[in-house]
This record gives C-alpha cells, structure tokens and sequence, in this order.
C-alpha cells in the first residue's frame, strides 16, 4: 500500500478512560520529552495504556492501529475518531 493511511479495516477503537502526564528523560544531552499515557480498557475491561505525545480528553473516542517499531508490532493512537459521540 503506497499511501501511509492505515485501511479501515486494520482500525480499532477506544474510549479514554484517563490521561496523565509522564516525562520521558532525555539521554547524551537530548531534551526531555513530555509525553501522556493513555488509558483506555479493552474488551474485557481490562484497564492498560499506550504513550502518546498528545494530551486527550477522558471520554473521547480514540482511533487505534497497529504500528511497527523496532521490528515489532505495537499498538498507535492515530487520533480522534471524528463523529464520536462524547460520554
């Protein structure tokens, strides 16, 4: 797929059920990097996170997909799921 959009069909979606700032030290004279971690429960209710640099409201529908990172898959907020009904 030559575009950098995920398909439809590779989307997930979250309710954020929490968002709290974590800074993320920066090493060999990099700077800090503020970051969020993003907590949101899956379909058994299961509370876990994901790091985000953005900051999103507790309610907002989030768009999920899978990314590679270092040879692996890892779950990635691609942003808010835009005609969501807020809670």
């Amino acid at each position: 797929m030559a575009s950098a959009e995920m398909p439809v069909e590779g989307r997930m979606f979250a309710r954020v059920l929490s968002c709290a700032p974590d800074l993320f030290r920066g090493k060999n004279g990099q700077p800090d990097t503020q970051m969020y971690r993003v907590y949101m429960a899956d379909a058994r209710g299961r509370v876990g996170y994901v790091y985000s640099r953005a900051e999103y409201p507790t309610g907002s529908l989030l768009v999920l997909g899978l990314a590679e990172r270092d040879g692996r898959l890892k779950l990635s907020v691609l942003g808010l799921a835009a005609d969501a009904p807020q809670i």
